[in-house]
């Protein structure tokens, strides 16, 4: 891990913290999940997919849907994890097309996943960040 920035460094950027963040988490899991049973099949297994970045002009509900059907079919993942930038630049939608790319997110999903699935959001999930383009009033 990096050591804490010194008054003259600048503080660590949102991709260094996240990336950080991440891989602590994944040391922390991997320890917990590694610790012996006395079987020789794995804990659980977990699947972790991000940045998707769906949209329905490049066909992305139908690229997430094989994606979707060949992780569960090849790892049979018990838990799928999507680290968020799920949606195609939600921040600076209007709402319209916001929930278009929510829905067609959602829709995929519901369709696709025969296990139990998180999320967290990425920057590109967020509708209304980018407030001239978005028609946000921030309320």
């Amino acid at each position: 891990m990096r050591d804490l920035p010194s008054p003259q460094q600048a503080p660590p950027n949102r991709r260094e913290v996240l990336k950080t963040a991440g891989l602590a988490a994944l040391a922390t899991a991997s320890a917990a999940l590694a610790q012996p049973t006395g079987e020789t099949r794995p804990v659980a297994t977990l699947a972790h997919l991000t940045d998707a970045h769906i949209q329905p002009e490049r066909a992305g509900d139908a690229g997430l849907a094989r994606c979707l059907q060949q992780v569960q079919a090849q790892h049979q993942p018990d838990l799928i994890l999507f680290g968020g930038d799920n949606l195609m630049d939600a921040f600076g939608q209007n709402a319209a097309r916001a929930e278009t790319l929510f829905r067609l997110w959602r829709t995929t999903l519901q369709r696709e996943l025969s296990v139990p699935w998180l999320t967290c959001l990425g920057n590109h999930d967020i509708w209304g960040w980018d407030k001239p383009n978005s028609h946000c009033s921030g309320n």
